[in-house]
């Protein structure tokens, strides 16, 4: 259909073949540009890591057909101020004191030391595209929460999370996802490298049934997925 510009269709009924027409109805709508989405690769909503666990990526999984801008933020968790160095523990050479400065703002993807964020802190990042030929028009500002525990731990990847084979989106203002009671739900993770890791296991404390799940090694990262069935009426908090 052709962007922006009204489209009128008919329905008619007839007595005869294309004559002697009875009745009909008709209705008119306009197909509008898709929006624009900020999409964090695989999906995940949060990360935890080891602030000695070495680099870790963000990256932008946008379609490649259509030219974007980007604009990534960071944010502590408690305090809501911008993230900066934590020149303490890490030593780096940088003209700008903030985690993300103006020259990583508006990269696809990012990369981090994890020695250059605090142990024992939660880190908000955000995502934002615009279109690079009109940036009136812009996605809605994605995010995903950095747990960083103190020493050197794998980066576990929560999300994302599916109602069968429908992906859920992630509620940002509510933190969390919104499903219907009583349906199939997989939520997947990746635990990464898997060198040294003997096994993983999904917990949740306040559910009522007994909890299944599937992991596959896939190079050096521990791919995982949990199974809730149709039916079951599965208390998360």
């Amino acid at each position: 259909m052709p962007e922006d510009q009204a489209v009128d269709v008919y329905l008619n009924s007839f007595f005869g073949h294309r004559y002697n027409e009875t009745s009909g109805a008709r209705f008119t709508f306009v197909a509008s540009k898709a929006p624009l989405k900020a999409n964090i690769a695989n999906g995940s909503n949060k990360i935890m890591l080891g602030s000695k666990s070495g680099s870790f990526k963000l990256s932008s999984k946008n379609s490649k057909k259509k030219k974007l801008v980007y604009q990534w933020s960071c944010h502590e968790g408690k305090t809501a101020q911008p993230c900066y160095h934590n020149f303490g523990a890490y030593n780096i050479n940088r003209k700008d004191s903030l985690l993300i400065d103006r020259e990583f703002q508006r990269l696809p993807e990012l990369e981090f030391d994890s020695r250059s964020m605090e142990p024992n802190k939660q880190f908000w990042f955000g995502l934002q595209v615009f279109d690079a030929s009109d940036n009136k028009i812009a996605s809605e500002t994605e995010y995903i929460l950095v747990k960083v525990s103190d020493g050197n731990a794998p980066q576990v990847f929560i999300g994302p999370v599916y109602i069968k084979e429908h992906s859920v989106p992630f509620d940002a203002r509510l933190s969390t996802y919104i499903e219907p009671a009583g349906t199939q739900i997989i939520i997947k993770g990746i635990v990464k490298p898997a060198k040294n890791i003997i096994g993983i296991k999904w917990e949740a404390p306040n559910s009522i049934h007994h909890l299944n799940w599937r992991n596959k090694k896939i190079n050096d990262e521990i791919h995982t997925e949990l199974h809730l069935h149709e039916g079951e009426s599965n208390l998360f908090s």
